[in-house]
């Protein structure tokens, strides 16, 4: 039986040099193949999602996502949860629609840790925004088709820019670029750069409020900022601008959240 000790080396041998190496790429096969297999499934699910773009890298035209935020003492006392889209955008912004429902616009690669924090900073502003619509009746607000925004936004264009033209010479500023557009949220703006906007919606409003919100606008060609002078330069151009405010913020909540 001098044999069998000789046909166990050479196996030993064979398993050492022949067979646990190939039990091993086997392995290593199966595994790779597994993880290549769940990692294009996954890769597949978030490109059609809009959070995966081609070469692996956050792509896609915009991404949706979902945060439930605990709230503060009023309207935010129960859990809310927002929708975050994000785009190829630079900034964070928020949204708070009539429905109540917020929406967070972020850029693709911004953390959640982030989102939270600007979320956080804004509370404030969010439940304010919500308990304006909570206090309008369903009925008071007004709903108009695109038809109906797109023949006030042509008045518009034809209304307001004479109306800035007389008030600048009035108050002694220039100006830039004049948009007319509809917006959610602001009645008008001034950038830095002296280019106005104006919502279109301000058609629907007496005359006398649109000259407020013109005056108010190029006044911060001289102060951008709300002080005390700014306020003297607004009643000097306009002596009855805080009427004609005052019925912006008691009505305008039918058009805007302002």
């Amino acid at each position: 039986m001098a044999w069998i000790p000789l046909l166990w080396n050479i196996w030993k041998k064979a398993e050492l040099q022949v067979i646990q190496p190939c039990l091993k790429r086997l392995i290593s096969f199966n595994g790779r193949s597994a993880f290549l297999k769940h990692s294009i499934a996954f890769r597949r699910s978030m490109w059609k999602s809009g959070k995966l773009g081609f070469g692996g890298k956050p792509g896609g035209a915009f991404a949706t996502e979902q945060y439930t935020h605990g709230g503060g003492d009023l309207v935010l006392q129960s859990i809310l949860t927002m929708e975050i889209i994000r785009s190829k955008r630079k900034t964070l912004s928020l949204e708070v629609k009539r429905d109540g429902k917020v929406i967070v616009r972020a850029p693709l690669r911004i953390s959640m840790k982030e989102i939270r924090a600007f979320i956080d900073k804004h509370e404030g502003w969010i439940e304010k925004q919500l308990q304006k619509i909570a206090e309008t009746p369903k009925e008071d607000i007004l709903t108009l088709s695109d038809n109906e925004i797109r023949i006030l936004s042509e008045d518009a264009k034809r209304y307001i820019p004479g109306k800035v033209a007389y008030y600048a010479e009035k108050i002694g500023v220039t100006y830039g670029r004049i948009t007319i557009k509809h917006q959610k949220t602001r009645w008008g703006s001034c950038s830095s750069k002296g280019n106005l906007n104006f919502n279109c919606l301000l058609m629907l409003t007496p005359p006398q409020v649109i000259d407020s919100v013109i005056v108010h606008e190029l006044c911060h060609r001289k102060h951008m900022n709300h002080s005390e002078k700014f306020y003297d330069e607004v009643l000097k151009a306009y002596p009855d601008y805080y009427k004609w405010d005052k019925w912006l913020k008691e009505n305008g909540r039918r058009y805007i959240i302002t």
